[in-house]
């Protein structure tokens, strides 16, 4: 084969690589598609950081309760108002605090920004910021940053949706 020949066949190679690799490239680029809010309605129950506890999401409302300890026979809960924060990803909730049962460190009007995942039926929460720190704005967070993570399963009679594809998000300010 001589040079010149050579040379065409590369050339010829890499005009037809080209496009491949665009195309491969901007589908890496693409962002998974956000997480329908409305699969996070209803109960969830599964552990987390301080064991067994409780999740009821209705509308923009999440009540997070685990259940009564030795030290009291009331459960620990917080009442907490939450958007989903838009163009994020992983996706973010950001629930600002509106109640809970701590007397001695009361967190009401605290933000928690939250990542989320529903994947094969569990619904898992990864918290971002501390109780301590605002949280910065916009909110950067993955998995790899989560303080506390929680898993949940469906503790109500509405069936989760395999189907459907799994997505991150996080509860946010």
């Amino acid at each position: 084969m001589s040079r010149e020949h050579a040379k065409r066949a590369l050339l010829s190679a890499v005009a037809l690589l080209a496009p491949l690799c665009l195309a491969a490239q901007s589908l890496l680029l693409i962002k998974p598609p956000p997480t329908d809010p409305n699969l996070l309605q209803g109960s969830w129950a599964g552990t987390g950081p301080g064991g067994k506890c409780a999740v009821t999401i209705s509308g923009n409302s999440l009540i997070y309760t685990q259940p009564s300890s030795a030290d009291t026979d009331e459960p620990f809960r917080y009442a907490t108002e939450f958007v989903v924060a838009p163009d994020t990803y992983p996706p973010q909730v950001h629930a600002t605090i509106l109640s809970d049962r701590d007397e001695e460190q009361p967190h009401a009007g605290t933000v928690v920004v939250v990542i989320f995942m529903i994947e094969n039926g569990t619904l898992k929460l990864g918290v971002i910021n501390s109780f301590e720190t605002p949280p910065s704005d916009p909110v950067t967070g993955d998995w790899d940053s989560v303080q506390d993570l929680y898993k949940l399963s469906r503790s109500d009679a509405q069936t989760s949706r395999s189907d459907q594809p799994h997505s991150k998000a996080s509860i946010s300010p």
